[in-house]
């Protein structure tokens, strides 16, 4: 069963990083995939943690990825969290990111980067075609919580 284990991750691992290449080959050569390959596939090593080791590697990784804590001298990191009235005021998927603030606010995905195509408009020029998820500064939809948990790289811990 271990073997058949490792036998699925290195698989995996084998097969990302061939889509990475595959995807941007200026940057990633075969040479360089050969490199990473090896790398992260040779000594894959199956260890057996306790509960308590599990609970803490589990709490470390949610406190380390998925919590920002601002404070007031980090102020130039939360604006870009704001919303901005002269930017599109779409919101987007950001790769699902979903950001638990410290005074408890979450905030799904993040406000388009890109300049309003008019002053009679909210939006850029593409989400005055489709904004499939809605405005930036406007609240959440229980829907749309819904796919950003579901969907999104960060769903299983929220």
């Amino acid at each position: 069963m271990k073997e058949l284990l490792i036998t699925y991750i290195t698989n995996d691992i084998t097969n990302m990083i061939l889509y990475i290449k595959l995807k941007h080959p200026k940057i990633i050569n075969k040479n360089m995939a050969e490199n990473l390959i090896t790398k992260y596939t040779e000594n894959i090593n199956l260890k057996k943690y306790s509960d308590e080791d599990n609970m803490n590697i589990m709490k470390n990784i949610k406190k380390s990825i998925f919590t920002r804590k601002f404070n007031g001298s980090l102020n130039a990191k939360v604006d870009n969290l704001k919303f901005d009235n002269t930017r599109c005021h779409a919101r987007t998927w950001n790769n699902g990111s979903i950001i638990k603030m410290e005074n408890g606010d979450i905030i799904y995905g993040k406000q388009c980067c890109r300049k309003l195509k008019d002053s009679s408009n909210n939006y850029c020029l593409a989400h005055s075609k489709k904004n499939k998820h809605g405005d930036f500064n406007k609240d959440v939809s229980n829907e749309l919580k819904t796919h950003f948990c579901k969907e999104s790289i960060f769903s299983d811990n929220f």
